[in-house]
């Protein structure tokens, strides 16, 4: 199936190669089989081609993030991750729409996709041994804003990443009792064998 659809994105992009999304459908592809390098270039390929993409941007965050280059992860994400300062999406949605008429639709990010990038940026921050405080900033609204009911599968996967890291973050700084309750909201076998170590360390 994927080869199938990788084959489909490469005719498109023979036929045109300025086609909008073949490239980052290319990197996607590349990404769940763990070509990263390859990610890393269709994603560039893309943004060569369409700077704006937001999509192409976070793959290649993403694709750096695993290949463990992570300032270029971070400052890959940061421009889609709205901070600092760390506000929650819906205030950054709000005030962007304060001064719209009533009856124009309503503008502003998409909550899932600025999810997103706040997940790479505190993860790369975290493989990069910044600060625990700035590692976590980004990540908290993540777990804490309710994200939209419409993407459950996204939504899951966002705040399960970003809680694990969270607890990752206390268990680096040794702040054990945060580290225990946050592990504790996770189920993964993982986790329940670190909240085990967390605990004993708190006895």
């Amino acid at each position: 199936e994927r080869e199938a659809a990788a084959l489909k994105y490469r005719e498109a992009i023979q036929t045109d190669a300025t086609v909008a999304g073949a490239y980052n459908n290319l990197a996607a592809l590349a990404l769940a089989e763990a070509r990263l390098d390859r990610a890393l270039e269709f994603s560039d390929a893309e943004l060569a081609r369409h700077p704006r993409s937001i999509q192409a941007r976070l793959n290649r965050g993403l694709a750096l993030l695993r290949l463990e280059r992570f300032s270029e992860a971070a400052e890959t994400a940061a421009p889609l991750a709205l901070g600092p300062p760390w506000l929650p999406v819906a205030e950054v949605m709000a005030a962007a729409n304060a001064s719209r008429p009533e009856d124009a639709p309503a503008e502003g990010p998409d909550p899932i996709l600025v999810a997103q990038a706040r997940v790479i940026v505190g993860l790369a921050r975290l493989g990069a041994g910044a600060p625990s405080d700035e590692a976590e900033a980004p990540l908290v609204g993540v777990v804490d804003e309710p994200l939209p009911t419409d993407a459950p599968g996204h939504r899951l996967q966002l705040t399960l990443v970003a809680r694990r890291a969270l607890a990752a973050a206390a268990v680096r700084s040794a702040r054990w009792e945060i580290a225990a309750e946050r592990l504790a909201a996770l189920t993964s076998h993982d986790a329940r064998l670190l909240l085990a170590m967390t605990q004993l360390r708190l006895t």
